[in-house]
C-alpha cells in the first residue's frame, strides 16, 4: 500500500516501543519454554533441569502476552480509524528493526543449536527444537512483512491469527503451571524443604554434643548452645519445636510433619539424600552416633 510517509505523534513511538518490547522478550520466552517442554519429554543423561528457569518463563509470558496484544489491538484499531498513520515513519521503522531483530534472534538460536549439535547432541529432539525455531521465525517474519505491505488492513485474518496464537500460548502456560504446580504446592514444598534442613542442622548438633559430652541430649534444648547466634530450629508453619527421641544410647530420631512430596529443583537446591526422602504426614529419621575412641588415657 502506497503512500506519503508522515510523523507519528510522541503517543506512537512509545506505543510501538512497548510493542517491540512485549514481543521480543515474549516471544524468546516461548521459544525457550517449548525447548523446555522438549527436554523434559525426551531427557538425556546429561541434562540439567531447573524449575525456577521454568518459572520465569512462565511469568514473564503471563505478564508480557496480554500487554502485547492489547498494544497490538490498540495499535491496530488506531489505524483502522486513521488510515494515514499506515505510513507514519514511526511504525515503518519498527516494523523493519522487527524483521531484523526477529530474524538475529532466531539465527542466534539456531547457532546455539548448531552449538548444542558439533557437541554431540543428536535425535528426535535436536530434530523438534530446529523445527521449532524455523517455524515460528518464519511465521513471525511473514506475518509482519506483510503487515509493513498493508496486506492485513481491512482484513479479519489478523484476528484469526491472534485466536490461534493466544490458544497456543495459554496451553504452553498453562502446561507449565501444571509442571511447577500453583503458588500453593510451591510454597508447601518450600516449607518442606526448610524443614529438611533443619532436621539436618539439628542431627549435626546432635552430633557435636556427642563428641563433647559422649553421650546424646536428652532434650533439643540440651543443644541452644549450638545455636547461640540463630534461634533454635522449629516448623516454620507452625513455630513448633521438632520432636527428637532417643532410641539408645547411640541412635536418635528426628521427627516432622511433611505436606508434599520431594521435588528437585536443581538450581536452587542438591538432589535430597535416600535418607532424608519423605511422603506426606509425620516422618522420622534416624541417626547413629559414632564411637569415638577415648585418646586421653596416659
Amino acid at each position: 500500500m502506497n503512500g506519503t510517509t508522515v510523523k507519528g505523534t510522541p503517543k506512537d513511538v512509545f506505543s510501538y516501543l512497548g510493542w517491540l518490547l512485549t514481543l521480543y522478550i515474549g516471544l524468546t520466552s516461548f521459544v525457550w519454554l517449548l525447548f523446555e517442554y522438549i527436554e523434559r519429554a525426551l531427557p538425556e543423561a546429561t541434562d540439567y533441569f531447573s524449575l525456577s528457569s521454568m518459572r520465569w518463563l512462565v511469568a514473564e509470558l503471563v505478564v508480557l502476552f496480554p500487554i502485547f496484544m492489547v498494544i497490538s489491538w490498540s495499535l491496530r484499531k488506531d489505524i483502522s480509524q486513521n488510515p494515514e498513520k499506515l505510513n507514519t515513519r514511526v511504525r515503518k521503522w519498527f516494523l523493519f528493526l522487527t524483521l531484523f531483530v526477529v530474524s538475529g534472534i532466531f539465527v542466534g538460536n539456531l547457532v546455539y543449536l548448531l552449538y548444542n549439535f558439533l557437541d554431540g547432541e543428536l535425535g528426535t529432539r535436536y530434530v523438534l527444537k530446529s523445527l521449532t525455531v524455523l517455524f515460528i521465525s518464519v511465521g513471525v517474519f511473514l506475518y509482519y512483512l506483510w503487515d509493513l505491505k498493508g496486506l492485513w488492513v481491512n482484513s479479519q485474518k489478523p484476528k484469526i491469527i491472534a485466536c490461534l496464537v493466544s490458544v497456543v500460548v495459554l496451553t504452553g502456560v498453562g502446561f507449565g503451571f501444571y509442571t511447577v504446580g500453583t503458588p500453593w504446592q510451591q510454597r508447601s514444598r518450600n516449607l518442606d524443604r526448610t524443614r529438611v534442613t533443619d532436621l539436618q542442622a539439628l542431627e549435626r548438633a546432635v552430633f557435636d554434643y556427642h563428641r563433647q559430652n559422649s553421650s546424646l541430649p536428652k532434650e533439643l534444648t540440651d543443644l541452644k548452645g549450638s545455636f547461640a547466634y540463630t534461634p533454635m530450629p522449629a516448623d516454620p508453619e507452625t513455630k513448633e519445636p521438632y520432636e527428637y527421641r532417643v532410641v539408645d544410647q547411640n541412635s536418635f530420631e528426628l521427627c516432622a510433619t511433611f505436606k508434599t512430596k520431594p521435588v528437585s529443583d536443581y538450581s536452587r537446591y542438591p538432589v535430597l539424600d535416600s535418607k532424608w526422602n519423605y511422603e506426606p504426614g509425620r516422618k522420622c529419621f534416624s541417626s547413629k552416633v559414632e564411637q569415638v575412641p577415648n585418646t586421653d588415657r596416659k
